[in-house]
Order: structure tokens, then sequence, then C-alpha cells
């Protein structure tokens, strides 16, 4: 096992704060060649194919990234495609395998990307995706443009002409690190809800099997996600709350179309016509957890928890986050 191998491994299981940074921090050595092989292809290539970079929707599951997908996929300008859960898997085996030939480089990035969980509702094929990648020239050879295209697949596939791509994926909170190297002008949409109503909706949805389970994954997301943004510039972040999504959604839309650089002439339009996108969205119709975004939006999932937890439940729970309730406005 080589030595960039061995660095991976260790970090595959890290999370914000760990390895990870001094990971990337060895990014400019690999570059150089300071090891066994010689890197063909860089990081992030010469010449990109994007004049718009990638956004991403990150939060806690349970917090209203799908809806918030849906409003905005519904903009003729926008593609997201299906959660993506492999952003590091596939960084990582192209830098192991950035030595290669261009074909060779080519067939392991994608047997990657094709075994993620779940990549079977993007809809797209093989051939079509290596031949996005073919047209690559040399400058343009980089994993920020591989998966750039690969978006622009989606998009094709879709019938959609959109200008700006997205993502949500909400374990993308242990990813934004790799995320931020990939795409250092990406810019990140923090969709936050209650954590009680979060844990609360995780158990009654199956995803988690306890509330100590949902409260612990509710502030691991974000604490990750706010130290994140302690780190990057402010106009490369927004933060958003769920209430406000679902009790102010014109001018919630608003903020967020403002943020992406988009006009607000649409937005009413937006509103009224997501759930026309919930059929098509891929994993929204075959994920029963997803099946709230084809439902018109309302506020009768605030504040659930006062009603269905017990007093020791949420003790219980205001133990596990009680600071980053506090820190994020919830009494």
């Amino acid at each position: 096992m080589n030595f960039l191998s061995r660095k991976i491994r260790r970090t595959r299981t890290t999370k914000y704060g760990t390895r990870v940074i001094p990971f990337f921090k060895r990014l400019n050595r690999l570059k150089r060649g300071d090891f066994a092989f010689r890197n063909r292809f860089p990081v992030k290539a010469s010449e990109n194919i994007y004049s718009t970079p990638p956004f991403f929707i990150v939060g806690s599951g349970r917090s209203g990234n799908t809806l918030l997908r849906a409003v905005l996929a519904t903009h003729e300008n926008i593609v997201i495609p299906p959660e993506f859960y492999g952003f590091f898997e596939v960084v990582a085996e192209y830098l192991e395998n950035r030595h290669l030939d261009w074909n060779g480089l080519k067939d392991i990035v994608w047997n990657r990307i094709s075994g993620i969980k779940d990549f079977d509702y993007w809809g797209i094929e093989e051939v079509e995706v290596k031949k996005s990648w073919e047209t690559l020239s040399m400058p343009q050879r980089g994993i920020d443009n591989m998966l750039y295209k690969l978006y622009e697949c989606y998009a094709s596939k879709q019938n959609e002409a959109g200008r700006i791509m997205g993502d949500k994926t909400p374990m993308n909170a242990y990813n934004l690190w790799w995320i931020n190297t990939v795409f250092p002008r990406a810019k990140f949409i923090h969709i936050v809800r209650d954590g009680r109503d979060v844990s609360l909706s995780y158990v009654k949805s199956g995803l988690e099997k306890n509330l100590d389970d949902a409260g612990l994954r509710w502030k691991n997301s974000v604490r990750l996600i706010s130290d994140f943004y302690n780190e990057i510039p402010a106009n490369r972040t927004l933060v958003l709350r769920y209430e406000d999504l679902v009790s102010q959604t014109i001018e919630t839309m608003e903020e967020v179309t403002a943020f992406l650089g988009l006009g607000q002439e649409r937005v009413e339009h937006m509103v009224a016509e997501y759930r026309s996108t919930y059929s098509s969205m891929g994993d929204t119709t075959q994920l029963k957890h997803h099946k709230n975004v084809s439902q018109p939006i309302t506020t009768k999932s605030i504040r659930k928890w006062a009603k269905e937890l017990t007093p020791n439940e949420k003790n219980q729970l205001e133990k596990i986050f009680l600071k980053e309730l506090k820190a994020f406005g919830y009494d």
C-alpha cells in the first residue's frame, strides 16, 4: 500500500478537525510529485468548465433539505440530482489513482461512482458519463470537472439546461473540507431545524432507533457545519431555519435565490409549482421518508416535540444538545 493510500485510509472515518485538514495540507506535496509515482492529474483542473461553481445544501436529515431541493429545482436555471453519498470515496479513489493514464483513471472513478448507495436513482449510464469526460482537454482534467460533468449528465437526462448545479446530501456535513478543496468557490446553504423535532422525526421515520442516537446525529451535524462556516468567507455561506421556510416561504426563498445570484421574480412560481417536480426527483418517490415533499407546505410539524415528547424525553435530548439549541435561537 503506498503512502497516499495509507493516509486516505487513516482519514476515511475521521471527522472535522482531526486528520482531514492535515491531509489536505499535503495536497501541494502530492502535486509536486514528492512520492514514488508521478501524479498526472491535479485535484482541481487548471481550467474550469463552469463559470458558476456548484452549491451544497447541508444540514441534518429531517430538517427540510428535500423540501428546499424541490422548491429550488423548480427554477429553470437550477439542477439538483438525488443524494450523492460517495463524495469522499470518489475523491479518495481519484487521489489514489491519478498517476494512471486518463482512460484507466476514468474507469476507476466510474466504478466507484456506480457502486455508491442509491446512485441508480440518478438514471445515467456509464457510456454517457465517460463520453463527457473524454471531452475534457488536458488543462480541464481534474476531479472537480469530472464531478461537474457527472451533474451535467444528470441535467441532460432530465432535459434540463440549468447553469447552476446543486447538491442536497445531509451526510455531506462530514465531507465539507473535501468539498471545499475540490470546489473552493462553492456556496453552502445550511438549513437547520429544532433538534427536538429532528430527533423525533428520525425515530418516527425509522431512520434512527432511539432518541439518544437521533439527538447525537443532529448535534454532530450542526456542530460540524458551524465550525466549517467559521473557516470560510461569509459570502459563501447561508443559514436558514426550517421553521422560516415553512412559515415565511416566499421571503425565505427570496433570500436563498438572492444568495445564489438569481433574480427573485420566479420565487412565487417556484413555491406554487414545486410539487410538480416531485415525481421527477428520482429518490423522492422511492424512499418513504421523502413522502412529505408531495404534500403542501405546512407549519404543522413545528414544535411537534412539545406535544409528543414526555418531560423525561425532552430532558434527555436537552442534555445532549442544549448548547446547540440555544446557539440557533431555540428555547
